[in-house]
């Protein structure tokens, strides 16, 4: 709740056309507000900044799979890779022609994807 001051100021930086008295509408109606890439890489290196896991991923003992658009703005596939090295459990599979959302962008793949991983559960670089 600390938060939600600062998250007020900057939603319209977010989305300069969607404010609190359309956010029911638009959950309602199914419409996503259009960010603004730059806005939320600000945003987001502010609200974590010097945050990191890095140095933990060794620790993970269950398989994991690290699942990413290949487009990603905010963490490009060279970030992946990076993740999924530190990890010896992991399964890397950028999904090509999609972005930050690619659950939403090529819903297929990445259901696939999971799928795959969920049966065989092993490690493999793709």
């Amino acid at each position: 709740m600390e938060r939600l001051p600062s998250l007020m100021k900057l939603g319209p930086a977010h989305d300069p056309h969607t404010g609190p008295l359309q956010l029911p509408h638009m959950l309602i109606s199914g419409r996503g507000a259009k960010l603004r890439p730059e806005a939320l890489n600000y945003w987001f290196g502010q609200a974590v900044r010097g945050w990191t896991v890095m140095d933990r991923l060794g620790e993970i003992r269950v398989p994991a799979l690290v699942l990413a658009g290949r487009d990603g703005f905010q963490f490009p596939p060279e970030h992946q890779v990076e993740l999924a090295a530190g990890n010896p459990n992991s399964r890397l599979v950028n999904i090509e022609r999609a972005g930050h959302n690619a659950h939403l962008e090529r819903s297929a793949e990445v259901i696939r994807a999971i799928r795959d991983f969920m049966a065989d559960g092993s490690p493999s670089r793709t």
